[in-house]
C-alpha cells in the first residue's frame, strides 16, 4: 500500500535536507489498498460520530516536497498507468502497430493509438518500466512527452480520492456539498514565506450568505508566519 521508487523503495529511504524523511506515503491509486479500505471508512466514520461542518483535505497529493516525480510506482501503478493511458490493447495486446505514419508530425499520428509498450515489456526491471512510463517517448524517435500521462494519471486518483469522500459522506449526511480554493503566500521582500502555493479541497454542509457551502476562508496571510 505504500508508494514506491523506481527502485522499490518507500518514501521513508528518502533523505531529505540531510535527515532521514520519515513519513510514509500511501499510493493513493491503489484499489485494494490504504485510501478505500481506511482513509476513506475513517473519514466516513468521523462524520457519523461527530457534526463536522466541513472536512478539509490537507496533503492530498504525491510527495512534492522530498521527491515530486518519483512516486508512485507500485506494482499496482505499473500495471494501471498503461491501461490508464491505452499504451496497448487490452483485447489485442499482441498485434502491431500497423497505420502507416503518412502525415509530417509524428504527434499528429496520436488517434493511430501505436502500440507503446515494447514486446518484452514484462521483462523489464521496476527501474526500466519507471523510466518508460515517465521518461519514454510515445513514439519511437518522438519527443520524451509520455510524462503527461504520468502526470495525468496521478491528478485522476487524487481527484478520485476526493469524489469517493464526498460519495461516502453524503450517505450520512445528504445536505453536503463541496468547495474548493487556492490561496498564495504573501511575498515579502521578495522572498515566499514558507510554501509558495496551497491548495484545499473542502466538504461542508454550512453555506455561506450566497448559498455556497462554505470553506476554509482564512487567508493564509493570517496564519502564523514562520520564526526566522
Amino acid at each position: 500500500m505504500a508508494a514506491l521508487s523506481p527502485d522499490g523503495k518507500p518514501t521513508t529511504a528518502e533523505i531529505l535536507r540531510g535527515q532521514p524523511y520519515r513519513m510514509a506515503w500511501m499510493c493513493p491509486a491503489r484499489r485494494p489498498g490504504y485510501t478505500d479500505q481506511w482513509l476513506i471508512p475513517l473519514i466516513k466514520e468521523f462524520a457519523e460520530r461527530y457534526d463536522v461542518d466541513a472536512i478539509h483535505h490537507d496533503y492530498v497529493r504525491y510527495p512534492g516536497d522530498v521527491a515530486p516525480d518519483t512516486y508512485c510506482f507500485c506494482d499496482y501503478c505499473l500495471k494501471h498507468l498503461p491501461e490508464y493511458a491505452s499504451y496497448f490493447s487490452q483485447a489485442r495486446p499482441d498485434d502491431p502497430l500497423t497505420s502507416p505514419f503518412d502525415r509530417p508530425h509524428l504527434e499528429a499520428h496520436w488517434e493511430r493509438s501505436p502500440k507503446v509498450l515494447p514486446q518484452n515489456w514484462d521483462q523489464y526491471s521496476r527501474e526500466m518500466k519507471s523510466r518508460l512510463l515517465f521518461e519514454g517517448s510515445f513514439f519511437p524517435g518522438g519527443n520524451r512527452d509520455l510524462d503527461y500521462f504520468f502526470y495525468e494519471y496521478r491528478a485522476h486518483h487524487v481527484a478520485e480520492f476526493t469524489r469517493q469522500v464526498f460519495e461516502e459522506i453524503r450517505k450520512v449526511k445528504p445536505r453536503i456539498e463541496v468547495s474548493a480554493a487556492v490561496f498564495k503566500n504573501p511575498v515579502q521582500s521578495g522572498r515566499f514565506l514558507g510554501q509558495d502555493w496551497a491548495a484545499f479541497l473542502a466538504v461542508g454542509a454550512v453555506p455561506d450568505a450566497d448559498g455556497l457551502p462554505r470553506p476554509f476562508r482564512r487567508h493564509v496571510r493570517d496564519a502564523p508566519r514562520p520564526a526566522r
